[in-house]
């Protein structure tokens, strides 16, 4: 739940014109909810099942039931688990931070200071523990979510950014988005379970409010019209009904307090205003107002004095030149966000990211996604969704086969009716199949042990077919992550061997990078809504201070250029963003690899590497010493 929200203390004009009262209001988000619920169900139901069968829930109840009774063995050997992991540790074991990587020379010490303040975030918020589980979590279901907030129990000032891994479920948003960001939807909702005494402490005004609630009227998101205990429920026609017509809550329920989970409804949407731009022509420079008035009175700031060009100038300066500019007025989204529950409404107002980042602060790992499909089913899947079916067939080959083994160890016995008796008959059938057992039967009598049916190949091959088919499937080839240790391989041989194991997850790969940039551009532009340039100058330290001559003023800049959005680096996962600089340190390489010779300075100066300008002056240095070390020799 957003903490940085304004309590709800009535709803601006806009909003009074369009609904009203919070009933109208409330009644709105409903509405828009189930829309996006409804279309969202049948993925989520589907979503669901393929993350209980890839944790091993992979037998139909009937299915288990029937052979159940019919004493046969119900075997799961779960193939689809240690194939996530595998996939999973395989992007653990080579897991790239977000960096901040400069395009030209002059932005250099700016990425640097970006680049160690986006470190810092991730101390605080632990996004890229959070984004740990989001992989094998979309792994398994299709697509998983994380969300980033304010909280301000430690920091009342600035806040401290945190970030919570929200799972497979629980976010609704547009299913009809054609970029992976999400960016071109206007909504998104946001559910989960919160309990009463943790809102009220949140929402110390609504306390009354919220005591009144003694259920769940919003259980299982029915969204009808929302009660409270002793309100009129139509007779017993909404949820927590009685047939007295009174709304009233088990008793179980009732005692909870403070501990009564109640369904809490976010909804996240963009609204449109009117924002004013002006470009100076002369200077280049393009800035953003919220009112006429204000783009106006920057004009008026720049307009210029010229010199004096004739006697008279001097006693009667001539009137000022305005700037060269371009203004116009367009609509921009804002990101604003309504929280309710129960017919309550917690909170409405601006994102608390606003006014440096307009979007919602959700971020998804798609793993599979076919945006052109139809069928929202079809759109959005994991590695669990066609593994299924082989799964299932390997399943019941392996139990099949078990059964064939338990008949052959124990095929049974015919013989006459009057063989044993009834003592010897029951020991028969408990002990029939013990090696070496003696039976006594009775003279003249028949008794003998079924010849038992072998396994049939059949079978055998069917459980192969179904192994053969997990590789065929997914194209994961598990057995090339294997290396024979007598064969000593190179590392470039081991790298090739992985990357031939998984080259087809490789789409999936790139959606996970595509989310780390997201986030990476996120953590960028709210940087100057969290740190001033005292708390930089803290998180920089002094000994990088010092080496790089980094003064306030400077960092001031930097915190300005990335709200006006004038800079030019690349927010990417390391390794990910090629650059020019990247371009020119790959040609100065290929020429020291030529044979010849350049200075290390000149190559350092073209690395991303941290604390740049210290390793450099160090290096420096021990050439210094060389140098004069040198000379002495000489002399």
């Amino acid at each position: 739940m957003p903490n940085d929200l304004q309590k709800f203390d009535g709803m601006t004009d806009d909003d009074q014109k369009k609904y009203g009262d919070d009933k109208s209001l409330v009644e709105d988000v409903n509405r828009r909810f189930k829309i996006l619920r409804d279309k969202k169900a049948p993925w989520n139901k589907l979503a669901k099942e393929d993350v209980a069968f890839a944790l091993g829930n992979q037998w139909k109840p009937e299915d288990r039931a029937t052979l159940e009774s019919q004493g046969r063995p119900v075997l799961t050997f779960n193939k689809i688990k240690p194939m996530i992991e595998l996939v999973t540790g395989h992007v653990l074991q080579n897991w790239n931070r977000i960096k901040v990587s400069p395009e030209g020379g002059e932005d250099k010490i700016f990425s640097e200071v970006m680049d160690k303040l986006l470190g810092h975030l991730n101390k605080l918020s632990t996004f890229e523990e959070q984004m740990e589980l989001q992989f094998p979590g979309a792994t398994r279901a299709g697509e998983a979510w994380i969300e980033f907030y304010l909280d301000y129990d430690d920091d009342p000032i600035f806040g401290t950014l945190k970030c919570d891994y929200l799972g497979p479920f629980g976010v609704y948003a547009d299913g009809d988005l054609m970029k992976y960001n999400a960016s071109d939807g206007d909504e998104l909702f946001k559910v989960r379970k919160i309990s009463k005494g943790k809102l009220k402490q949140k929402y110390p005004d609504l306390t009354d409010k919220l005591e009144e609630l003694g259920v769940d009227n919003d259980e299982a998101l029915g969204m009808g019209i929302d009660k409270v205990v002793g309100d009129k429920n139509d007779y017993g026609l909404e949820i927590g009904k009685s047939k007295a017509g009174i709304t009233t809550s088990p008793t179980n329920q009732l005692e909870t307090g403070d501990s009564l989970k109640l369904t809490v409804l976010e909804r996240w949407y963009k609204k449109y205003v009117d924002r004013w731009f002006v470009y100076f022509e002369g200077v280049g420079d393009l800035k953003k107002f919220d009112t006429d008035a204000e783009a106006e009175s920057e004009i008026q700031n720049r307009y210029t004095q010229p010199p004096p060009t004739t006697p008279d100038h001097i006693l009667t300066p001539p009137p000022k030149v305005p700037p060269k500019y371009i203004k116009k007025k367009v609509k921009t989204p804002e990101a604003w966000v309504c929280v309710k529950t129960n017919g309550i409404v917690l909170a409405h107002g601006k994102s608390g990211f606003e006014p440096y980042y307009h979007g919602f602060p959700f971020f998804r790992f798609i793993f599979s996604w076919a945006p052109e499909a139809a069928d929202d089913t079809l759109k959005t899947q994991g590695l669990t969704r066609s593994l299924k079916d082989p799964q299932i067939e390997k399943n019941k080959a392996k139990s099949q086969f078990l059964h064939i083994l338990n008949t052959s160890a124990n095929s049974g016995w015919v013989g006459d009716d009057d063989a044993l008796t009834a003592e010897k008959k029951l020991e028969l059938k408990n002990f029939g199949s013990t090696p070496g057992i003696t039976v006594w039967k009775k003279p003249g009598s028949q008794l003998e042990r079924i010849q038992p049916v072998a396994p049939d190949l059949a079978n055998q091959v069917r459980e192969k077919a179904a192994d053969d088919a997990f590789k065929e499937v997914t194209g994961i080839n598990a057995d090339l992550l294997s290396i024979d240790a007598s064969s000593s391989p190179s590392g470039k041989a081991i790298a090739l061997r992985i990357r031939q194991a998984i080259t087809i997850l490789e789409p999936a790969f790139k959606n996970f990078q595509k989310t780390k940039r997201h986030v990476g551009e996120f953590l960028f532009r709210i940087v100057p809504m969290l740190f001033d340039s005292a708390k930089v100058k803290k998180v920089l330290g002094a000994e990088y201070l010092k080496t790089s001559d980094l003064q306030d003023a400077a960092i001031e800049a930097f915190l300005i250029m990335i709200e006006d959005g004038k800079y030019n680096v690349s927010i990417a996962e390391a390794g990910q963003s090629k650059t020019f600089r990247d371009e020119t340190l790959e040609t100065l390489l290929e020429m020291v690899k030529s044979g010849m010779p350049l200075p290390p300075d000149l190559l350092l100066e073209f690395m991303d590497i941290p604390n740049s300008k210290e390793v450099l002056a160090r290096v420096q240095a021990y050439q210094q010493q060389a140098l004069q070390a040198q000379t002495q020799q000489q002399r």
